[in-house]
């Protein structure tokens, strides 16, 4: 887990807060992008799959917070939404 911290709604987000708990990360290049759409609404679909597991789902990508907004209100996507506007946290997955 990248020592990256975030933006997320409420604040700042530090990744590594989460360590120790069940979590899926997914990196997207753009809100309300057709592929991005695709993605987001599949983790959507899956949401009660997963928090019956115990674990949170989170999406990081470039986008301020109010794309994020309008991006969740218009799908409906249950969860966290972070923005990573120095490409910190995906830099790093992408490195590995």
């Amino acid at each position: 887990m990248p020592d990256v911290t975030l933006t997320g709604p409420n604040g700042p987000v530090k990744l590594r807060d989460h360590i120790g708990k069940p979590l899926v990360v997914y990196f997207y290049p753009a809100d309300d992008t057709y592929g991005c759409t695709i993605e987001a609404c599949a983790f959507r679909d899956q949401y009660e799959d997963f928090t019956a597991a115990g674990a949170e789902v989170i999406g990081i990508s470039r986008d301020d917070s109010s794309s994020h907004d309008a991006f969740k209100s218009k799908h409906r996507l249950p969860f966290t939404l972070l923005t990573d506007p120095r490409v910190k946290a995906i830099s790093f997955v992408g490195s590995t």
